[in-house]
């Protein structure tokens, strides 16, 4: 491969270019971002393309791969930042604390849902998910408020009791 034949998918090819560039509390423009895609510079502007959405989210993945979580706070609209070190439990913990209230929102949903007139298989379907999606909010949100964890091997083995 020669120095100017790029890669494909796009991402994979701003994934080589920019990576040079990302770390821990570097910022990136958004004309660097959409030129390493293969987009124009007026793909920065909102609102983006599906295309450029789909290679910026497969792009951002690569990332996190490596350890690397970014946002657009802050940058108004001029690019994004990587997040530092310090940041990274924080913004983990606001993205567990989010999917756990979604879970209990799920359950919420298939609890209103009329189980009348449905087939005895599909109404335990429902039932089921209901319950499993409450029973896996509320253990999220119950370990997430804990200071202390059990060790996995204890949490598996009392999970593994549940029969």
């Amino acid at each position: 491969m020669t120095e100017d034949t790029t890669l494909w998918p796009p991402e994979s090819h701003a994934y080589k270019e920019l990576s040079k560039l990302v770390d821990y509390g570097a910022t990136l423009q958004w004309d660097l971002i959409c030129e390493a895609l293969g987009f124009g510079v007026e793909a920065s502007l909102l609102p983006r393309s599906w295309e450029f959405n789909k290679a910026w989210f497969k792009l951002v993945d690569m990332f996190k791969r490596d350890g690397f979580m970014v946002t657009e706070a802050g940058m108004h609209q001029k690019g994004i930042r990587v997040l530092g070190r310090e940041e990274m439990a924080g913004a983990v913990a606001k993205i567990q604390n989010r999917e756990a209230n979604n879970t209990l929102k799920r359950s919420a949903t298939l609890s209103k849902v009329p189980r009348d007139g449905m087939e005895e298989t599909e109404v335990k379907s429902l039932d089921h998910w209901e319950e499993k999606t409450a029973v896996l909010g509320l253990t999220q949100k119950h370990l997430i408020r804990r200071r202390t964890l059990p060790s996995p091997e204890m949490f598996v083995k009392s999970v593994n009791q549940i029969r």
